[in-house]
């Protein structure tokens, strides 16, 4: 069986006009719904990378990493420097507390006195403001005071000891020791005291 000519000719014009159909769909939207490249453009489903801004600029996640780190070990760099300094402090806390030897007199400014009778004599040392043992600014003290085994006044006179930090007496001290007593400290060349105390001694 034969085809008539015009039949032939209105297939090929069918096929024809399909065919510039589907091109211009194609041009129309930029891609094909069928090929593989457009399904991976738009139908990933793959995480999306953080970005982060900084200064209007995306920095790589990599650099976000490093400042991180960077933060998280700054405060234990802090406290490995505030750890000698803890320790120290504790130590020192640990110390006992400067002990004046005898009875305490102060000298404002010029920090202070222990006075005591040791071996029977009377020792007069020197302290600091800080209370630790110092040299003493005075070359000799006089102690006065009235006794109650006798009438009269007992006047003794403290040179510097041996030990560099202290006045003592030649002449021992007869107890009770529990009276009010008069302390004058003179200086180098001086006839007139540099200072003078009135306490009430008690050992």
């Amino acid at each position: 069986m034969k085809f008539p000519a015009y039949a032939w000719l209105s297939l090929l014009l069918s096929g024809a006009t399909l065919a510039q159909t589907e091109a211009s769909k194609t041009t129309a939207t930029g891609k094909s719904a069928d090929t593989p490249a457009a399904k991976s453009s738009e139908g990933s489903t793959g995480p999306a990378r953080p970005r982060i801004m900084i200064g209007g600029k995306s920095d790589p996640a990599a650099k976000g990493t490093s400042a991180t780190s960077g933060k998280a070990t700054a405060p234990a760099a802090k406290a490995g420097a505030t750890a000698p300094a803890a320790e120290k402090k504790a130590a020192k806390k640990d110390e006992p507390p400067p002990k004046i030897e005898g009875m305490e007199i102060g000298r404002g400014a010029k920090g202070f006195l222990g006075l005591q009778v040791v071996n029977g004599v009377f020792k007069l040392s020197f302290y600091d403001e800080k209370k630790k043992p110092a040299q003493p600014d005075a070359v000799r003290a006089v102690l006065r005071w009235t006794p109650n085994y006798k009438p009269g006044n007992e006047v003794y006179i403290l040179n510097p000891g041996g030990d560099g930090k202290s006045l003592t007496s030649d002449k021992t001290v007869r107890p009770p020791y529990a009276f009010k007593l008069f302390v004058s400290l003179f200086a180098e060349g001086s006839e007139n005291p540099v200072e003078s105390f009135v306490v009430d001694f008690r050992q």
